[in-house]
């Protein structure tokens, strides 16, 4: 039993998590990009956005945000956040923030836009994915229901002759 719980269901939920996670980034994104093309700074962006939202993804921004509170170095706090993550994704929207904190903020809008765009697209195609293994999960029950409408009209006709 603890084989099959943490062999199973362990990895099932990891999967679980990363795509909340993956499903609640573009928005993370889109709002940092907003924000910082706005004025922000990016420490003050990055605990607008933690604030506004509750999911996977805002929980460990508000726990990244909590430690930059605590006295981590801001850089730190964001590795940090990436690391918890677990999502390649989020990993390396991390490490861009990383890098444009160390070299400045002078392209950080400019980042964060283009990594919002190529983050819409891959929700885009995670969304088209779902939808083909929905349709293909609904195959069998049409096919069923063909099979029982065909029948109901063949043996009426047979039964008359």
């Amino acid at each position: 039993v603890a084989y099959y719980y943490y062999g199973t269901t362990l990895p099932e939920k990891i999967q679980k998590r990363s795509d909340r996670m993956i499903s609640e980034f573009s928005e993370v994104v889109s709002k940092l990009a907003l924000l910082v093309n706005a004025g922000m700074t990016m420490h003050e962006a990055w605990e607008d956005v933690a604030k506004s939202g509750k999911g996977e993804i805002y929980t460990e921004m508000q726990a990244s945000v909590e430690n930059m509170r605590n006295g981590m170095a801001e850089v730190d706090a964001i590795f940090t956040f990436g690391q918890q993550c677990m999502v390649p994704q989020i990993k390396k929207f991390s490490s861009t923030i990383i890098t444009s904190l160390r070299k400045g903020p002078d392209d950080l809008a400019q980042m964060l836009l283009q990594q919002s765009k190529e983050v819409w697209a891959a929700k885009q195609q995670i969304m088209r994915r779902r939808g083909e293994t929905a349709n293909s999960m609904l195959l069998m029950p049409i096919i069923l229901t063909f099979i029982g409408v065909l029948i109901m009209v063949i043996v009426p006709i047979f039964s008359s002759m």
